[in-house]
């Protein structure tokens, strides 16, 4: 590919380099002027036309990069997606165990006030995290 970019590189140049001779030559009579216009607007329209296969290709995969950039970053994203809300049921499930553990609890079973509070104490725990 860096050849490629070189190639259009020594291309462009060639067509500065025509576009300075033109203006450095003082060629002023109507024909002259024409005639370099019309070889300057040639060569464009033959790149244009008739572009170069490894240019060609190289501006294909570049576009075949982007495209699958484009499908990469929303494959991550949907499994970015994913692993938050998995995360986000483990961390549910976390809660409800560590109160059902606080409510099996042998004391707790015992003084219905005290199951209460050490539920709700654990709850507050939870929310502090």
């Amino acid at each position: 590919m860096a050849d490629t970019l070189n190639k259009l590189i020594h291309e462009v140049n060639g067509l500065i380099d025509e576009i300075t001779k033109m203006a450095s030559t003082p060629d002023t009579t109507a024909e002259g002027l024409t005639s370099r216009m019309n070889n300057l607007e040639a060569k464009i329209a033959e790149m244009r036309e008739h572009p170069d296969a490894e240019w060609q290709q190289a501006r294909n995969d570049i576009l075949g990069l982007s495209a699958n950039l484009d499908s990469m970053q929303t494959a991550l994203t949907r499994e970015y997606e994913k692993s938050r809300d998995e995360l986000s049921q483990l961390s549910n499930r976390s809660k409800a165990q560590k109160l059902y553990a606080a409510y099996d609890q042998p004391e707790n079973q015992q003084d219905p006030n005290a199951e209460n509070e050490t539920i709700a104490t654990a709850a507050m725990e939870e929310d502090k995290k």
